[in-house]
């Protein structure tokens, strides 16, 4: 797959991993709810609908130092750090 196409896939796929975690957050509370660590990770979404993935990151890790256990925050800084370094390549 050409990089571009790939990069463009990637940003499909984080954007969408977003769009369910927003639409679950309605009915299903995530595990750092009402904790510190649930802000960062709500501002680290509002960074990457912003395209500000360096932000995103920053707020990821600051969730998970927060809450360790916090696989969504994880789960969603794993994919932010692989977008950015595709956006690099």
């Amino acid at each position: 797959m050409h990089s571009s196409h790939r990069s463009f896939h990637v940003q499909q796929v984080l954007l969408t991993t977003i769009s369910v975690v927003s639409l679950c957050l309605g009915f299903w509370p995530l595990s750092a709810s009402g904790h510190q660590a649930g802000e960062f990770y709500q501002q680290a979404v509002e960074a990457i609908q912003d395209k500000n993935l360096q932000e995103a990151e920053s707020r990821l890790q600051q969730a998970i130092k927060a809450f360790p256990a916090y696989a969504e925050a994880h789960h969603l800084l794993g994919m932010v750090q692989y977008q950015r370094t595709q956006d690099a390549n």
